[in-house]
């Protein structure tokens, strides 16, 4: 009997902080599907030269934070992309952020790869405590947009053309003000082999 009462604690204990909003399923990390109005703590990471490096989110009106690798094609070929949404924003309060995750390279490996993909805005290196609270980011590319209090403003997996024209428009709607419309749902197909995350 005391077994049973025990474990029916453990599950109500449970159920009640799968269901509370904002809450991290655990004290490491924040769940496997962090979604638009989670909170997140401050982006703590290492320079390519292995300094440590906080994104702290007040700094910007809004911050892009792209997690990739230097192995995944598809991130590498979104990064001009990402470079001209850096330019065309950063005058009005946006922060492009790129954060490589699921990777163990040199730094210089590291701005190698950003460099032949024309990317000039800051490239960081993840490191473990990035991947512990993150460890939902298991799908590479995947990017947030991030408001100056932490909040999850939207989530992108992936990238086509229609899904940075979406990052684009939602970017110019939020810091001009503008109610953001209905997120970018991306097609049903498989995910590629080329973004999926090294075992």
């Amino acid at each position: 009997m005391r077994l049973l009462a025990v474990a029916a604690a453990v599950l109500a204990g449970s159920a009640a902080l799968a269901a509370a909003p904002n809450n991290p399923v655990s004290s490491q990390g924040y769940g496997l599907a962090l979604v638009a109005g989670d909170q997140v703590p401050q982006l703590r990471t290492l320079t390519l030269d292995g300094r440590p490096f906080v994104v702290a989110w007040a700094a910007s009106k809004l911050t892009l934070v792209n997690f990739w690798a230097t192995w995944c094609t598809p991130c590498r070929q979104e990064m001009p992309e990402l470079q001209a949404i850096h330019e065309a924003g950063k005058a009005t309060g946006l922060r492009v952020v790129g954060v490589v995750v699921q990777d163990r390279p040199e730094g210089e490996a590291i701005a190698k790869a950003a460099n032949e993909a024309r990317a000039r805005y800051e490239i960081l290196w993840g490191g473990p405590d990035v991947e512990k609270v993150w460890r939902g980011v298991s799908v590479l590319p995947t990017t947030f947009l991030v408001d100056p209090e932490g909040r999850i403003v939207r989530k992108y997996i992936g990238t086509t053309p229609d899904e940075i024209a979406a990052v684009k428009k939602d970017i110019a709607d939020y810091l001009a003000g503008r109610p953001l419309g209905d997120p970018y749902l991306p097609p049903s197909d498989p995910v590629p082999e080329s973004v999926r995350p090294r075992p």
